[in-house]
């Protein structure tokens, strides 16, 4: 994404030098990609766990793109199942994807917390430009959202969006702790 942004903005003063940062920004990318593609397929997800994954996947953007990340979380572990992990992550993924493709955000915040009736809690916050909700019309939006909210369900958990345009986005994940909730 940052790739693409870079390329819009040449001129033929900086043609040059945004060239050679965009070629950076693409070897870059392919070298990250490679990596966590090797790294991170679904038993790999599993096996290192839901919070080693997502501080992977931050410390990926932070490094490829230059957002600044934070990560929060108290726990050790989380009390999911190996499918409700996979099915997480991949939500996180899309949020993360559609923050570096609309958000024009400079700072992701992650939080995860339990509570005590055993539900876990996702937050991805971002500081971009954010969006109105309400203005969102179905048939126009991509697939993310949809399959975002599809996948929650699947793994009986809800998502959250709450976004003021110019103010960011928050997307918050909440999933019951439940071993056997439904087999690959």
């Amino acid at each position: 994404s940052l790739a693409k942004l870079n390329l819009n903005t040449i001129s033929g003063a900086n043609l040059e030098e945004k060239i050679g940062v965009t070629e950076n920004l693409l070897t870059k990318a392919i070298a990250d990609l490679r990596d966590l593609s090797k790294s991170l397929h679904g038993e790999k997800i599993t096996d290192i766990g839901l919070i080693a994954a997502i501080e992977h996947e931050l410390n990926i953007v932070e490094k490829s793109v230059g957002i600044k990340t934070t990560f929060a979380c108290e726990q050790d572990a989380l009390d999911l199942s190996g499918e409700q992990v996979i099915v997480v992550f991949r939500m996180f993924q899309e949020i993360l994807n559609n923050t570096l493709k609309h958000a024009k955000a400079s700072a992701i915040n992650v939080t995860i917390d339990s509570e005590d009736n055993g539900k876990t809690n996702i937050k991805v916050a971002d500081n971009g430009v954010g969006f109105d909700i309400l203005a969102l019309d179905d048939k126009k939006t991509g697939i993310g959202l949809k399959n975002m909210r599809q996948r929650a369900k699947l793994i009986k958990g809800d998502v959250q969006i709450r976004s003021t345009a110019g103010k960011g986005t928050t997307v918050t994940i909440s999933v019951q702790s439940s071993s056997n909730i439904f087999t690959l």
